[in-house]
C-alpha cells in the first residue's frame, strides 16, 4: 500500500486534471459555438465566459495547492535530513545552512506546462464579436484567461488602492460583467501565472551575459532585471551591502524601517519580542535593527513566495513600508540592495493585502520617521528638513536635552558611542514591554500529544468509541482536551466523561458537545461534481464529494439532496481516527524529532503504532 501522503499527492494532481479537462471542455464549447451561425446567442456565450473564467481560477488554485504540498513534502525531507546531520557526528555536511530555497514546481499536461499554455489559449476568443459587448472594445485576450478587461500583466501590477490605480484601469474594471468576481483572488491567480513564468525563464544565475557593450545600457539593464525580480523575491543580499549603515549610530531613518520591518517580515526577531510587540516605536525599530544581518540575507535566500504571513506582522508594517518616504524618489541617497527590499515588501503588501482590510491607522509612523531622521540629521551635522526642531519635542531622548551653557565647551563625541548601548539607555522600550505585559499576559502554549489508541465518532453525537484497550484508554480523563483526526486542523472537544465499557462490550467516553467535522471537511479540495454547472452559473452550493475521504465511512452519499441554495447532508461516520490530548509544552519531555513525528510534520509508516 501506498503512504498517505503519497495518496494525498495523487489526489491533489487528481483535482488538477478534473479541473483542466472541465476548463478545456468549456473551451471547446465556446470554439464550437463560435464556429456556429446560432442567431441570439449572446447570453451562451456569456454564461461559457463566465464558466471559463470560474475554470481558470480553479486551476490556478489547485495547481498552487498540489505545488504546496510537494513543497511541504520537500521542507519535511530537509528537516529528516538536518535530524540525521545532527544525531551522526562525524557528518561532513552538519554545515548545512537554512539558505536553500525550495523548488517551484510546474504542472505539465500532455507534455506541456499548462499555466503557459492558459497565456494564450483563449487568444481565439477576439475573433468573436459578442464579447466586446460584455468586456469592452479595448480588452486584449491574450495573456488573458480570466476573461477580464486587464489581462495577467496589468491585474497582478494594478493597486487595490483606489488612489494608486490609473483612470484608464479603474474604467476597463468598471466593466466587468459579473457582479462576483472576487478581485483579489484573481490578483493572486495572476501573481501565480507571472511566477511561473518567471521561474521558467529565469536565466542562469551563472550566467553573465551582456545585452550591450555599453556602459549605460548594461546598468539599465541589470537594474531593470533586478526590479523585475523584486516582484516575486527579495533581493539577493550580501553582508557588505549593510557595512555603511549598520556601523552608523545613527542611520538614516527609511535604512532602519526597511530592514526591521522586513526582519519582522521574514521571522527574523527573537520571539520575546514578536509575541509582546503591538506597533512599531523608534526603540524598537532600532532594537531590532541592530540584530545580526546575517540571519536576514539567509531568509531572504530562502524565501518561498508561496509561504503565509502573520496577519499580525502585516498590521504592524503595512503603514511603513507604504509610507510616503519609503518610495524610491525619497531614497536617492540610500544603498540599491535597501531600496530593492523596501520594494519587494512593497509589491508583496500590495498584491496581497487589501489596504482597506489592513489596520493602517497608526498615529505614531509619522512620528517614528521624524525621530529617526532628526537624530541622522543632528549627527551629520545637517539642520532638519521639513522638521521645526523648536516646535516637534523628542521625548524619547530626553537624555540630550541639557542647557545650551553646558554644552559650551564639551567636545563632540561622533561615531564612538556603541549603538547597543545608545538603545539600552533609553528605557521607553522596556516601559513599553513592561505596560504590553500587564494588559496581554502571555498565554500557556499546549502542545498536541498522541494517544495511542483510535476512536469511532459520529457527527452530531457525543458518544466516541475506542479502539485499543481499556488500559490505554484510562489515560484519557474528563476535563481533558482532546483533537481529533488531525493534530492542528481540528476543533478542541472537552471530555465530559471517562472511558468506561458499555453494555456492549465497547469502549466508550462522552464529549461535552456534539461532534462536528466540518472542519476538517473544509480543508479538504472541493470536489468536482456537476463542476461544468456551477462554474457557469456562480450560484451558491455545496458540493458533494464523490468518492469518499480516507478513514471516513459514509452510511450513504454525503449529500443526499441539493438545491441551488442548501445541502441536506448525512453525518459524518469517523472511524480510526487518531486522537492528541492537549498538554502544557513545559511538561513535554519528547525530543524535537519525536514531537515532529508525532505531530505528522514527517511520514508516518504503515506499520507506526
Amino acid at each position: 500500500m501506498k503512504e498517505p501522503i503519497s495518496l494525498l499527492c495523487e489526489t491533489l494532481a487528481d483535482d488538477v486534471l478534473q479541473n483542466i479537462h472541465n476548463r478545456e471542455a468549456l473551451i471547446e464549447r465556446l470554439e464550437k459555438l463560435h464556429r456556429e451561425s446560432v442567431v441570439s446567442r449572446d447570453s451562451r456565450i456569456q454564461r461559457l465566459l463566465y464558466g471559463i473564467h470560474n475554470a481558470s481560477l480553479a486551476v490556478v488554485e489547485a495547481i498552487t495547492s498540489w505545488n504546496q504540498f510537494k513543497q511541504q513534502a520537500w521542507y519535511r525531507k530537509k528537516t529528516i535530513e538536518l535530524h540525521g546531520a545532527a544525531l551522526d557526528s562525524t557528518s561532513a555536511d552538519n554545515s548545512r545552512s537554512d539558505n536553500e530555497r525550495c523548488p517551484f514546481n510546474m504542472f505539465s499536461w500532455n507534455g506541456q506546462n499548462y499555466m503557459q499554455k492558459m497565456l494564450s489559449d483563449l487568444d481565439f476568443v477576439s475573433e468573436i464579436p459578442e464579447v466586446y459587448h460584455f468586456l469592452g472594445p479595448t480588452t486584449s485576450f491574450h495573456r488573458n484567461p480570466f476573461l477580464l478587461p486587464l489581462n495577467v500583466d496589468d491585474m497582478s501590477s494594478c493597486h487595490r488602492d483606489k488612489e494608486h490605480q490609473s483612470s484608464t484601469d479603474s474604467k476597463k474594471m468598471s466593466r466587468i460583467p459579473w457582479k462576483d468576481v472576487n478581485i483579489q483572488r484573481v490578483q493572486y491567480a495572476s501573481f501565480i501565472l507571472l511566477l511561473d513564468e518567471y521561474h521558467r525563464e529565469q536565466p542562469d544565475s551563472s550566467s553573465d551575459i551582456l545585452p550591450s557593450v555599453d556602459t549605460a545600457a548594461y546598468t539599465t539593464y541589470r537594474y531593470r532585471d533586478k526590479t523585475h525580480h523584486t516582484n516575486f523575491y527579495p533581493p539577493v543580499l550580501a553582508a557588505e551591502d549593510f557595512t555603511g549603515i549598520t556601523c552608523m549610530l545613527d542611520p538614516p531613518a527609511t535604512s532602519v524601517i526597511t530592514i526591521s520591518c522586513a526582519s519582522l517580515f521574514l521571522n527574523c526577531v527573537d520571539s520575546d519580542i514578536v509575541n509582546k510587540l503591538m506597533f512599531l516605536t523608534k526603540p524598537i525599530a532600532l532594537k531590532i535593527f541592530k540584530q545580526p544581518i546575517a540571519t536576514l540575507i539567509s531568509r531572504t535566500q530562502s524565501y518561498n513566495p508561496l509561504q503565509k504571513i502573520d496577519p499580525k506582522i502585516v498590521n504592524i508594517i503595512y503603514p511603513f513600508v507604504m509610507h510616503d518616504k519609503m518610495k524610491r524618489e525619497a531614497m536617492l541617497d540610500i544603498p540599491e540592495p535597501i531600496v530593492l527590499l523596501s520594494l519587494w515588501m512593497q509589491n508583496l503588501l500590495v498584491r496581497a493585502y487589501d489596504a482597506e482590510s489592513v489596520n493602517s491607522r497608526s498615529l505614531n509612523v509619522d512620528k517614528v520617521f521624524t525621530e529617526l531622521e532628526i537624530e541622522h540629521e543632528r549627527r551629520a551635522g545637517v539642520k532638519p528638513s521639513g522638521v521645526n526642531a523648536k516646535s516637534f519635542k523628542d521625548d524619547s531622548n530626553k537624555e540630550n536635552d541639557v542647557d545650551a551653557n553646558q554644552c559650551r565647551n564639551v567636545s563632540v563625541q561622533v561615531q564612538t558611542e556603541d549603538i547597543e548601548e545608545r538603545v539600552e539607555k533609553d528605557s521607553s522600550f522596556d516601559k513599553l514591554v513592561a505596560i504590553q505585559d500587564l494588559f496581554d499576559p502571555e498565554p500557556i502554549k499546549l502542545i498536541p500529544l498522541p494517544i495511542a489508541v483510535t476512536i469511532n465518532v459520529m457527527e452530531s453525537n457525543q458518544t466516541a468509541i475506542v479502539n485499543g484497550d481499556l488500559e490505554t484508554a484510562s489515560s484519557i480523563e474528563p476535563g481533558d482536551v482532546l483533537r481529533i483526526f488531525h493534530p492542528f486542523e481540528s476543533s478542541d472537544w472537552k471530555v465530559l466523561t471517562p472511558p468506561n465499557t458499555n453494555e456492549n462490550g465497547e469502549i466508550e467516553f462522552k464529549l461535552v458537545s456534539t461532534y462536528d467535522h466540518s472542519k476538517i471537511v473544509a480543508q479538504e479540495k472541493k470536489t468536482r461534481d456537476d463542476a461544468i454547472y456551477r462554474l457557469c452559473y456562480g450560484k451558491d452550493r455545496t458540493p458533494s464529494p464523490d468518492r469518499a475521504l480516507p478513514n471516513i465511512d459514509m452510511n450513504e452519499h454525503h449529500d443526499v439532496a441539493s438545491d441551488q441554495i442548501s445541502s441536506i447532508r448525512s453525518h459524518l461516520h469517523i472511524k480510526e481516527a487518531k486522537i492528541w490530548n492537549l498538554i502544557q509544552e513545559d511538561n513535554d519531555s519528547r525530543p524535537a524529532w519525536k514531537r515532529d513525528y508525532d505531530d505528522e510534520l514527517v511520514p508516518w509508516g504503515e506499520s507506526d503504532k
